[in-house]
C-alpha cells in the first residue's frame, strides 16, 4: 500500500499503481519465501523421532509465508485500489527529520572512516562468536509435566505373572498411600497407549511393564523420584527399573548410551560386557544395563525326516504333540457370565522340563502304532538369545 501511495504521488492512476506494486514485488518475495521454507525442509523429511515432533513447525511456517505472500501481492493491492483515492498530491519535504539527519551524519561519518567501521565489524563479529559461547545448549526443555514413568526390564526369561508380582509389590510399597502422587496405573507385558506425541512406546513382552504416575506438583515429582530410585535399587536386585519423567520432544530414554555393534553375535556380547566393566568404573554412573544379551534354555529339537517319513509322521505332527505337552492346549471352555475361560491341560513342570521324558513321549504313526520321539528326532537344550536387537541389520547391544 506504501508503493502505490508513491506511485500516485507521481501522477499514476489506481490501476498503474496496483498492476506496478506487483509486477516490482511479487517475484522477489515469492523467492525469499521460498528460500526461508527451504531452510526448513530438512526438518519436515527428517525420518526420525525428532522430524515426527517437529513436522508440524515446518508445515505451520510453509503455510503461513505462502498464504501471506498471496495476500501480500493479491489482497494488499486489492486493499488499496479500494480504499486510497483516485489522485495525490505530491508531498514534498524541505527539512529532513531529526532522525534522518542523524542517520545521514552516521552513515557520512562510516563512510569517510571506512577502516574504522571494517574494524569495529570485526570486532562484533567475534564478540559475537565469543558470546555464543555463553548461550545454553539446549535443543528441548526439561520437562514440565507432573507424570514420572517407570519401565520394568525383567529378565527376558521371566513370565508375565513375575512381572505382575513385582509391579502390584511395588506399588504397594511406594505408590499407596504416598501424599505426592495423585493417581497412578500400570501396564504389565506392554506400556501404555501413546497419549502424547514426545511418548515413547514400547514393544508388547511378558518380561516388560510399565507404571505411569501421575503426582500432585513439579515439585512432587522431583521429591518422588530419587525416593523410587533408591526403593527400586535396594529392593528390586535384578530388575531393571528406569524412572524417568515424560519427555519434551523426540523421546531419548536413558541419558548416557553406547552401541556396540557387528556380524557376530558372541563377539558383541563379549565386547558389550568388557564396555559395560570399564564405564562401570565411572562414580557418575550407575549400573550398566544392556537392552539384550541374556542368553535362555530353548529345548531344540532335530526332526530325523527320513525316519519319519517312513513311519507317516510329519514335522507339523511332532511340533503339535510337543507343543501340548509343554505348552498346552485347550480341551474345553467354562462359561463365566458373558465371558469363555479355556481349559488347558498339558503335562506336569518336572515332565515338561525333562529332556527323558520328552524323548519317551508317545507318537502316533499313519498305522495306528505309537512311537517314542527319540525314535525320530533328537532332543536336547541350549542356550540362545530370545531377542536380538538390529541395527543396520547388524546385531547391536544398546
Amino acid at each position: 500500500v506504501e508503493m502505490m501511495v508513491a506511485r500516485l504521488e507521481v501522477g499514476d492512476n489506481l490501476r498503474k499503481a496496483a498492476t506496478y506494486v506487483y509486477t516490482s514485488t511479487a517475484f522477489p518475495m515469492l523467492t525469499g519465501t521460498l528460500v526461508t521454507v527451504a531452510g526448513f525442509i530438512p526438518i519436515g523429511l527428517n525420518n526420525s523421532a525428532a522430524g515426527e515432533y517437529t513436522f508440524t513447525l515446518f508445515v505451520v511456517i510453509a503455510v503461513s509465508l505462502l498464504v501471506s505472500w498471496i495476500v501480500a501481492v493479491l489482497f494488499a493491492p486489492l486493499l488499496g485500489v479500494t480504499i486510497l483515492p483516485a489522485t495525490m498530491k505530491a508531498k514534498h519535504h524541505d527539512q529532513p527529520g531529526r532522525f534522518t539527519s542523524m542517520f545521514r551524519r552516521v552513515l557520512v561519518l562510516s563512510v569517510r572512516r571506512h577502516w574504522l567501521t571494517i574494524i569495529a565489524t570485526v570486532l562484533l563479529f567475534a564478540a559475537s562468536i565469543a558470546g555464543f559461547g555463553l548461550v545454553q545448549q539446549q535443543f528441548f526443555p526439561p520437562s514440565d509435566r507432573p507424570e514420572l514413568i517407570v519401565d520394568w526390564n525383567l529378565p527376558q526369561n521371566s513370565s508375565i505373572t513375575e512381572t505382575r508380582d513385582q509391579m502390584e509389590r511395588f506399588e504397594g510399597r511406594a505408590l499407596v498411600g504416598n501424599p505426592d502422587i495423585d493417581h497412578f496405573s500400570s501396564y504389565i507385558g506392554q506400556g501404555a497407549v501413546r497419549f502424547l506425541l514426545a511418548y515413547d512406546v514400547q514393544p508388547a513382552n511378558p518380561y516388560f511393564g510399565q507404571t505411569v504416575i501421575v503426582t500432585k506438583s513439579i515439585e512432587a515429582r522431583n521429591r518422588v523420584k530419587p525416593a523410587l530410585e533408591k526403593l527400586l535399587r535396594e529392593e528390586f536386585v535384578g530388575t531393571d527399573a528406569f524412572v524417568k519423567p515424560l519427555e519434551l520432544g523426540p523421546p531419548v530414554g536413558r541419558p548416557v548410551q553406547y552401541r556396540v555393534g557387528g556380524p557376530d553375535i558372541q563377539t558383541v556380547r563379549d565386547l558389550a560386557q568388557e564396555f559395560a566393566g570399564i564405564i562401570s568404573a565411572n562414580p557418575q554412573l550407575a549400573a550398566p544395563t544392556f537392552d539384550w544379551n541374556e542368553p535362555q534354555r530353548v529345548l531344540r529339537v532335530d526332526v530325523l525326516q527320513d525316519k519319519a517319513r517312513q513311519l507317516g509322521i510329519t514335522s507339523s505332527d511332532i511340533a503339535s504333540a510337543l507343543n501340548s505337552t509343554v505348552g498346552g492346549a485347550t480341551i474345553t471352555q467354562l462359561r463365566d457370565a458373558t465371558y469363555l475361560i479355556d481349559v488347558v491341560a498339558r503335562s506336569r513342570e518336572a515332565d515338561r522340563s525333562s529332556v527323558a521324558t520328552l524323548q519317551n513321549m508317545q507318537l502316533p504313526t499313519g498305522t495306528g502304532d505309537a512311537i517314542p520321539l527319540a525314535a525320530v528326532a533328537n532332543i536336547r537344550y541350549e542356550l540362545e538369545q530370545p531377542t536380538v536387537w538390529r541395527r543396520d541389520r547388524i546385531p547391536t547391544i544398546t
